[in-house]
């Protein structure tokens, strides 16, 4: 979850997923991540990748909020999502990669 400082509150990014037929969550408005892989040392890692990947922001320069309740996932029992907090300072510049457009 990525907050940006607003007026007297904080914005939050959304993502809107592509629409594909093999994709439980086609089009489906989502927080930006994605699944561990095997090169991601840490949780963080995974987030930090993800985020770079599917939006083009670098949140390595943002502030670590916190991590908020695993939610079982709807569509797939057998997966849960871990949301991140991250703090961004500033207005990131955003470029959608594939599957995001």
């Amino acid at each position: 979850m990525l907050l940006k400082p607003a007026v007297d509150d904080f914005a939050i990014l959304l993502v809107k997923r592509a629409l594909h037929p093999a994709d439980v969550w086609s089009g489906q408005m989502a927080l930006p991540g994605g699944k561990r892989e095997p090169q991601d040392a840490t949780l963080c890692d995974t987030v930090a990748r993800e985020t770079m990947e599917e939006t083009s922001i670098d949140i390595n320069q943002a502030s670590f909020l916190g991590v908020l309740n695993p939610v079982q996932s709807l569509p797939r029992r057998d997966l849960r999502v871990l949301p991140f907090v991250i703090r961004m300072e500033k207005e990131p510049k955003i470029t959608l990669n594939k599957e995001l457009k």
